[in-house]
């Protein structure tokens, strides 16, 4: 049912309502209704600023509405609006109605104010609903930070149970030691804990920012090793003794990146929406920080609302440290956004400055794959490569710059040197799945050695053995050197696990085929084609229509 049938029927259950007032009552409670319909309708057709406005419209003509007001509140944290997100929430509190998140809106609004009475009491509901316990140590932290009373780091030494709460308390530790103005303690800290996520650069740079406002710049350095742009300018920096931004200094600001750090974590764990809230809190926490909008802007294109991101970072007053990611973050927006033309343009254009860095020529290696111009991606890729080894040296290539480089090699056919660089990617990352999967697939693409491939596809299984992709090219290695008993079980069991996979239905396909079962075969051949289009679709037509050999 479209659209216009639900916004009439909400007018249609308006309208009954009404019916039992008198005249002049209803009419104003019509008109009170009909801001909040006005509002659903721009939601609806995808104007966030006149919804937003209609929104507010229609919380003050409807105080006592809890649909109203917990639809305010939604919608002005995706806004980031905190004022209005802040009278929506007290609203929905008044009615007894308030979300888990709530509670810790009303925290960050104290302790942005400075009001340690009522953040304790805030923080004492968010610890009450269960709802964030990972993040209430590191909360109760700042808070007592802020507000000078006991021992700040007291609440980060109690026994955290998940990983996700220690190794957020572990940061957390080590940010606060340096607020306090302990810099060796802290800058041990920071060094003690190298994780190698998305998160490290803005890790250092923090710590470094912080030992440069208590004058321990010798102790900043030590912290700015890695091939990343931003931490290659914070070196020098540091070297000429200026200053860096972004300093965590106060509680605002430690609970602002704190929460910022929690959307990147929900992130990785597959909750944008729930990312997207707390980057929104972050940056009402510390409104002068760039780093929370940009993470926002990264949690609105995982969930797809790729123009939403561009306006949040259009908003944005970058820095030189956080300019690397906001470029790289619009970048997404385009090409996620069905734009990879502008995507091509933005990367030619980051590529072709004089502080171009290695990340640049892989975003635009990744912009030209992705409008398939291979032997050109291949070339861009492999500059990223060469400028990591001019500047740092052939042990700092990442081992995913050397798969990117294989596959574009591969995929404008040239075998030989796509290879080598598969190698490379193998040797560079030797603990990793997909350099060893993509290595041992190839090669049984490629008629080489299905004994050694398969070798490799079984270390890449022993390193992710859920993996479905993984899965079907270990069942694809054994069918290929004849042994449909081993392979078969494994195709069925990826195809299990990803049955819109229209590769792992073939595979799976093909097998059958071979094994005689001619039904169950075309089965698996027909998911395939509902997946697939182009010359894919065309021989899978013809192996449902001729069989398998009349496909080859």
């Amino acid at each position: 049912m479209d659209r216009t049938i639900r916004t009439c029927k909400l007018v249609l259950a308006g309208g009954l309502l009404l019916a039992a007032f008198p005249a002049e009552a209803s009419r104003a409670a019509e008109a009170s209704l009909s801001r909040y319909v006005h509002a659903r309708m721009a939601d609806a057709r995808g104007e966030p600023d006149q919804a937003l406005s209609a929104y507010a419209e229609a919380l003050t003509a409807n105080p006592d509405n809890v649909s109203v007001a917990y639809r305010t509140y939604r919608k002005a944290v995706d806004a980031g609006n905190m004022v209005l997100a802040l009278r929506a929430a007290r609203t929905l509190d008044r009615l007894d109605a308030l979300p888990p998140d709530g509670p810790l809106l009303l925290f960050v609004d104290q302790v942005h104010r400075a009001d340690w009475r009522a953040a304790e009491r805030e923080l004492d509901r968010v610890e009450a609903s269960q709802s964030f316990a990972f993040m209430v140590p590191a909360l109760r932290a700042w808070m007592l930070f802020g507000a000078r009373k006991g021992d700040a780091l007291a609440p980060l030494e109690g026994r955290v149970r998940d990983a996700v709460g220690y190794a957020l308390v572990r940061e957390q530790r080590a940010l606060l030691l340096l607020a306090q103005g302990k810099a060796e303690e802290g800058a041990e800290a920071v060094r003690s804990q190298d994780r190698p996520d998305v998160y490290r650069s803005q890790f250092r740079l923090l710590a470094a920012a912080r030992l440069m406002q208590l004058k321990r710049a010798d102790l900043a350095a030590t912290l700015l090793d890695g091939a990343a742009l931003e931490l290659d300018l914070a070196r020098k920096m540091v070297a000429s003794g200026q200053p860096l931004p972004d300093a965590v200094a106060q509680s605002r600001s430690g609970l602002s990146e704190m929460l910022a750090r929690v959307s990147l974590l929900l992130l990785a764990e597959r909750a944008p929406q729930s990312a997207a809230v707390m980057a929104r809190f972050a940056a009402f926490a510390d409104s002068k920080r760039a780093y929370p909008t940009v993470v926002t802007a990264v949690a609105l294109n995982a969930v797809g609302r790729n123009d939403a991101a561009l306006a949040a970072l259009s908003r944005v007053k970058a820095t030189p440290l956080t300019q690397g990611w906001i470029d790289q973050t619009r970048y997404e927006a385009l090409r996620n956004g069905d734009r990879p033309e502008e995507a091509l343009a933005l990367a030619r254009d980051l590529a072709a400055r004089s502080d171009v860095s290695a990340e640049s020529f892989v975003r635009l290696g990744d912009a030209l794959a992705a409008t398939d111009r291979h032997a050109e991606a291949a070339n861009a890729f492999k500059q990223a490569i060469d400028l990591v080894t001019t500047r740092h040296g052939e042990t700092f290539i990442p081992w995913h710059y050397w798969l990117q480089y294989g596959r574009e090699l591969e995929s404008a056919r040239d075998w030989t040197r796509a290879r080598q660089a598969l190698q490379r990617a193998v040797e560079a990352g030797p603990d990793q799945a997909t350099p060893l999967n993509h290595l041992g697939y190839s090669m049984l693409e490629h008629g080489e050695d299905a004994k050694a491939a398969t070798e490799l596809i079984a270390r890449a299984s022993a390193i992710r053995p859920d993996d479905a992709a993984i899965i079907d090219s270990l069942g694809w290695a054994w069918v290929r050197q004849g042994d449909l008993a081993k392979g078969i079980p494994l195709l069925e069991q990826a195809a299990e696990r990803e049955p819109r996979m229209g590769e792992i239905s073939e595979h799976l396909g093909d097998a059958y085929w071979m094994s005689g079962r001619r039904i169950d075969a075309r089965y698996a051949w027909r998911n395939a084609l509902v997946q697939s289009d182009g010359d894919v679709a065309e021989r899978l037509k013809a192996k449902i229509d001729f069989g398998l050999k009349a496909a080859k």
